[in-house]
């Protein structure tokens, strides 16, 4: 082998070998720290800010409190930067080409939520152990994690199938626009080892970065969760609907069975008791209010009029039968009467007519084979049908009168339970029909 070629690999071949002595090591964390004052921030023409890039990996929701109006999720907040003190020749310290530093030995940016729920500090503040790593290039990494408890706007207007959106503003506390410029190269959270919240979905997430009131650079973190309402529904909703169901089954219930009263009230206060869970998980707001309160409140009502209907029904049923019946009620009771009589007729006519129909097609075809005149047809249909109205005339007029000889106060008690049957259903039917597309139409 040549001499040259000799001394050069001899010369070159300790370079490519990396051997990293504790020396060496403490050697190059004393020259860079040394005469370093860590409240200055980096840059090499104070006249120009530092720019700090920004990033954010989500844990994490911790809790979503809509009393409190309160967000608390657990995350990372990874910042990058370039500090020109902080450079060094790999070459010259065996190799060495990134080291760590104490965050509270050297300078970092300290980012403040805007909106804290409890005292205001930068994020890491409290982590003294996490480090700030260094590359020999001077490009500095500090990624502190923190639990951060945020004031957060909720809307519960169509809880529970409600969306919610927090935000999560921090800014470099104390420090303007032309200091430090916040910069961010995603526009989504990061999420690689994020843990699913039970009662919330993440739905989507965004990042930006502002000048807050022309001072100050902001970093933004914006959460969209969507709730999951199958819990609510189960253990609720579904609860709710069912009791309004059941205050319409009262009126089912022998009036000398005695256990109306009871029964009615029982619902009433299962009402209010899912009334008082619901509130107890909802914001004290009036605006807007849940729809959830307006279905709790309309069974409420329903509840609370078929109990004091209930309780007046009573009171009718067992009135002596020598007491006279007023006018009101003997209307109350013919009506009732009326409205089932002629329901039952629709169905006869119905039946009647499908007969009828079949008896004048054989009676056409019997006339047409005598080819009696037209003239002598229509007259004995006429008179038919005449006679026919006369009968049915003569008749409802009988049954009109024997009902009313027939009422009695339990004849009453009946025909209220019919009108509160019918009053409850609608109540019930409608009620739901108009939650259904109040949810419908937000979703």
């Amino acid at each position: 082998m040549p001499p040259l070629v000799f001394m050069a690999i001899a010369w070159l071949l300790p370079r490519f070998i990396q051997c990293q002595t504790q020396d060496q090591v403490e050697a190059l964390y004393n020259n860079l720290l040394n005469g370093q004052n860590k409240n200055m921030r980096p840059a090499v023409n104070h006249a120009y800010p530092t720019d700090v890039n920004v990033s954010f990996e989500l844990f994490q929701i911790l809790d979503v409190d809509e009393v409190m109006g309160k967000l608390t999720i657990s995350g990372l907040l990874k910042m990058e930067w370039y500090n020109h003190r902080m450079r060094w020749n790999p070459i010259d310290y065996g190799g060495v080409f990134t080291i760590n530093v104490p965050s509270f030995a050297t300078w970092k940016p300290d980012l403040v939520l805007t909106e804290p729920i409890d005292n205001a500090f930068a994020f890491g503040y409290m982590q003294n152990w996490v480090n700030v790593r260094y590359l020999y290039d001077g490009m500095a990494i500090f990624a502190p994690s923190e639990v951060l408890s945020s004031a957060c706007d909720i809307t519960v207007t169509y809880y529970p199938f409600d969306t919610q959106i927090c935000e999560i503003n921090l800014y470099p506390w104390g420090i303007n626009k032309h200091e430090i410029v916040l910069n961010t190269y995603t526009t989504e959270v990061s999420k690689s080892i994020f843990s699913e919240n039970a009662e919330w979905m993440l739905d989507k997430t965004e990042t930006l970065t502002g000048v807050m009131f022309d001072t100050f650079y902001f970093y933004r973190v914006v959460l969209y969760l969507k709730r999951r309402p199958t819990f609510v529904i189960v253990n609720v909703v579904l609860p709710i609907f069912f009791m309004s169901v059941l205050n319409v089954l009262v009126f089912f219930l022998p009036a000398s069975s005695g256990e109306r009263v009871s029964f009615a009230i029982t619902v009433l206060l299962a009402i209010a008791f899912f009334m008082t869970i619901v509130n107890d998980t909802l914001p004290k707001s009036s605006n807007p209010i849940p729809t959830i309160c307006y279905l709790l409140l309309g069974s409420l009502v329903l509840s609370t009029f078929i109990v004091m209907m209930t309780i007046f029904n009573l009171r009718i049923y067992h009135r002596p039968a020598e007491q006279p019946l007023s006018k009101m009620y003997l209307a109350i009771a013919f009506s009732a009467r009326r409205c089932r009589r002629r329901s039952f007729r629709c169905q006869s006519k119905r039946i009647k007519a499908d007969a009828v129909t079949e008896i004048d097609l054989s009676k056409e075809n019997a006339i047409t084979n005598r080819r009696a005149s037209d003239e002598d047809a229509i007259k004995w249909s006429s008179a038919h049908n005449n006679k026919r109205r006369a009968d049915d005339a003569t008749a409802s007029a009988y049954e009109d009168y024997a009902d009313l000889e027939d009422v009695n106060w339990k004849t009453v008690s009946e025909a209220l339970d019919s009108i509160g049957i019918v009053i409850s259903t609608v109540w019930v039917v409608s009620l739901t029909i108009a939650i259904i597309v109040m949810v419908t139409a937000y979703s």
